[in-house]
């Protein structure tokens, strides 16, 4: 474990619960340990969230994770200053917290591509934030695919809560209409391509991954559209050819039911909504989620900066502790 790399983790959005839920999670000193945290934000907006949740650890200010004292209770931070942030209000969706979580972001990817991280990890970000600051941006799958030239076609996002597992087609934050019609083939193929080689490298040796269809009652045959037909079927048959075993096109009114009761060790659905609600109606508070198809290790929690409790401190840690387990196995 010792000679693992540190944990990256980013703030969050300053105004949000993001800073609180960090300090909060870290204070556990099991998840300290296991983490080998290095923060990536603004040392004064560390030291408000550790008053705002009335906890008593040490900041300390590095240039180079390779300076990091990882020594409970001190917090190593890469300080990224904001001045702006010190008189924003707590709750605000504000360019400046999202100027600022863009400027961590991209912070925290050059040091893993560096070689100074294993992981990172980041808490809540604010997409709304992100645009008013001036970023075309629309979500985290956005900025990985910018900061680290990779293309954003080969990300999956893989929702987890303990066995339950769910992944959906990228992109992944589209209108429903536009998701609609950039399903592909080879979008399909490729996701199942990715969960396949996850679930093997969480220990899975043949995992079985059911598939949803798009379309009330799976199509019903092409009365109730044809994607079944032309597009996700075909995907399927060529995954299986490829050794994949995975299963579907099934209804996605009970796909995720069976995923839940274990019949599948992952589920694919064809947008977001469709496996988020799942997810969420399943397991609201224990939900983490992490990036598949890229170099570095990216995990978070699937919950907002929920704003309208900033500042405080009541907001509940749980969730962010999971991501930071799973980073710790994964660094």
């Amino acid at each position: 474990m010792s000679k693992k790399k540190p944990t990256g983790i980013i703030i969050g959005d300053a105004l949000g619960i993001g800073p609180e839920i960090t300090v909060k999670a870290l204070s556990d000193t099991a998840i300290y340990r296991i983490s080998k945290p290095v923060l990536i934000g603004d040392a004064e907006v560390v030291k408000r969230a550790l008053k705002i949740a009335g906890i008593d650890m040490e900041i300390h200010v590095i240039k180079s994770p390779a300076d990091a004292l990882i020594q409970y209770p001190t917090l190593n931070i890469i300080d990224v200053e904001c001045h702006e942030l010190y008189n924003a209000n707590m709750g605000e969706i504000s360019p400046i917290s999202g100027r600022a979580l863009v400027q961590w972001f991209q912070k925290a990817i050059e040091l893993a591509e560096a070689g100074d991280l294993g992981v990172i990890a980041y808490a809540p970000l604010n997409k709304e934030a992100i645009h008013s600051a001036g970023f075309d941006f629309h979500d985290e799958t956005d900025m990985i695919e910018t900061f680290t030239n990779e293309d954003i076609s080969t990300l999956l996002v893989l929702s987890m809560s303990g066995k339950f597992r769910t992944a959906s087609v990228p992109p992944l934050h589209l209108s429903l209409r536009k998701a609609c019609e950039t399903l592909s083939y080879d979008g399909i193929l490729q996701s199942l391509n990715l969960l396949n080689n996850a679930m093997n490298d969480f220990g899975i040796k043949s995992p079985i991954i059911g598939v949803s269809a798009l379309n009330p009652h799976g199509g019903e045959s092409g009365l109730h559209g044809d994607e079944e037909i032309r597009i996700i079927k075909p995907a399927i048959e060529e995954a299986i050819s490829r050794g994949i075993d995975a299963r579907g096109p099934f209804p996605p009114d009970t796909v995720f039911l069976r995923g839940k009761k274990g019949e599948f060790d992952c589920v694919l659905g064809m947008y977001h909504d469709q496996t988020r609600i799942a997810m969420k109606l399943v397991s609201f508070k224990k939900i983490i989620y992490t990036v598949l198809g890229i170099s570095i290790p990216f995990v978070s929690v699937a919950h907002g900066t929920a704003n309208d409790i900033a500042g405080e401190g009541i907001a509940d840690a749980d969730n962010f502790k999971r991501a930071l387990r799973y980073a710790g196995r994964v660094r």
